[in-house]
């Protein structure tokens, strides 16, 4: 007897997994990985890596986003996200989403823009306060924007539900463009206004009106101490929905690394990276990455307090006064200049980069 697509479908994950081939398109999908913050109140925000919230025109709300315990049977990690003042109402031109963007190279298997373009299942958990139908939507960046929409219900408050989502391949777009810019995008919507919520539910040309199209007006932004939960994502060729990939810790974090890294330190006066004196009180760091990373960076994010940076040699440590500066970086390496309060140490000598204290950082970024 022959095996239906289905079966068929279910047959070639299972040989896929033995092989130990990824199927899951998601980096992060089980929420474990979070280098910039575990909490903030800043609604437009990485919160774990991989994963943003965007935000558009609401004057009134606050919100708090965290990397929760509280997650799905098998899963160890959510996204939460609670309103904490919320709005009085949802005007037209207001929006908030969670999304994460994709690289076009990692997509080439999928065939748009052509008669064999695959359809492909998009699973995850989601947990709320508050019920009703919230908008999902993929976006395609081509130099014609396209986009579908996938409402999705939550039915029952404060329950861990899972959500399947069959997308058919887009035949009459163009093709995907095989590069490391941003090619895909899922958006989970939170929030619509009319502006932005025109179903579209086959693949058509993008306007910013379908956006988050079929989203209902639902209360989690305009009720005080309302919450919103994501976990389990997966994209995955084909139209049968299989087990959440769990990759492993290191293995999930090194993918995140490519688009985003920071040198952090648990214990101060920890010795960081290498560099050499430019003069007796300016000093240049050189800060290998652990992975290459997808573009260069074109900056470095810092704490802002100046004292957290010291310079060392040997026994002797300088602190930093003003806060190390970008100077340069390939997708391998980074350089920072760092400036110091004394100026005792010998241009030309090697010295290390210092944490005067646990709040030390230094990150860098090459996000879609």
């Amino acid at each position: 007897m022959a095996l239906s697509q289905v079966g068929l479908e279910r047959l070639n994950t299972a040989t896929t997994d033995k092989l130990g081939i990824r199927k899951n398109k998601i980096i992060n999908g089980g929420m474990t990985v979070s280098q910039r913050q575990t909490s903030t109140t800043n609604s437009s925000a990485f919160v774990v890596d991989r994963f943003k919230a965007e935000i558009t025109q609401m004057d009134e709300l606050v919100q708090t986003l965290e990397q929760s315990s509280d997650a799905p049977d098998g899963f160890g990690k959510s996204i939460k996200i609670t309103t904490t003042t919320p709005e009085s109402s949802i005007a037209s031109n207001e929006q908030f989403r969670i999304q994460t963007k994709l690289e076009g190279q990692d997509f080439q298997d999928l065939a748009y823009g052509t008669s064999a373009a695959k359809t492909i299942t998009i699973s995850f958990y989601v947990k709320a306060s508050v019920t009703g139908t919230f908008g999902f939507t993929v976006y395609r960046d081509e130099s014609t924007d396209r986009v579908i929409t996938a409402p999705y219900t939550i039915s029952s408050a404060d329950t861990w539900e899972k959500k399947t989502i069959t997308i058919p391949g887009d035949t009459a777009g163009a093709a995907i463009t095989n590069d490391n810019s941003e090619r895909f995008r899922l958006m989970w919507g939170l929030a619509a206004g009319a502006n932005f919520n025109t179903a579209s539910p086959s693949w058509g040309n993008y306007s910013s009106a379908n956006l988050l199209g079929g989203h209902v007006t639902n209360t989690l932004v305009t009720t005080n101490n309302a919450t919103w939960q994501l976990s389990g994502v997966q994209l995955e060729v084909g139209s049968v929905a299989t087990d959440f990939e769990h990759r492993s810790f290191a293995e999930e974090l090194a993918l995140c690394q490519r688009y985003y890294f920071r040198f952090t330190t648990s214990v101060s006066g920890t010795h960081v990276a290498m560099g050499h004196q430019m003069t007796s009180s300016a000093a240049k760091i050189v800060l290998p990455f652990p992975t290459s990373m997808r573009t260069r960076p074109t900056a470095v994010e810092t704490t802002g307090t100046a004292s957290d940076y010291s310079v060392a040699r040997t026994s002797t440590h300088e602190v930093c006064n003003v806060v190390p500066t970008f100077a340069g970086a390939s997708k391998e390496v980074a350089n920072v200049n760092t400036n110091q309060t004394q100026a005792s140490l010998s241009t030309g000598i090697a010295v290390v980069l210092r944490a005067n204290t646990t709040a030390f950082f230094l990150g860098f970024s090459a996000e879609l």
